[in-house]
């Protein structure tokens, strides 16, 4: 368990949120996705640009970047870049960090013992 005043590794998470059509469900779950993320960032198909542009407002008073991807020209436009907000939750945020360094080491019983020594 770590105190109230423990030092946390500076780590900033990027959340985005990829959807096909639905910018208002992509929104919501970006506005989840804060509580760990320092940056959230909804994606959306080119074709849904006009859309997007007509409620940019909404997304800057969110504070969740806005951002387009072609994957059959491997595009990506950022129409609204992503301000740093940083996690709203401490524990969410540990939460996160140690699934990824679980991710990146593995599970722990799937290790090798490492040797001891020179």
């Amino acid at each position: 368990m770590l105190s109230a005043g423990a030092a946390l590794p500076t780590v900033d998470f990027w959340a985005f949120e990829v959807k096909i059509n639905k910018w208002k469900r992509a929104l919501f779950q970006a506005m989840q996705s804060k509580v760990f993320a320092a940056r959230t960032v909804v994606v959306l198909p080119p074709d849904r640009e006009r859309v997007l542009l007509a409620n940019l407002a909404k997304f800057r008073n969110m504070k969740v970047g806005v951002m387009t991807f072609d994957a059959s020209r491997q595009e990506c436009r950022v129409l609204l870049a992503p301000p740093r907000t940083g996690g709203t939750s401490r524990f969410h945020y540990l939460f996160t960090l140690a699934q990824v360094l679980k991710a990146i080491d593995g599970p722990w019983h799937l290790r090798r013992p490492r040797p001891h020594g020179p």
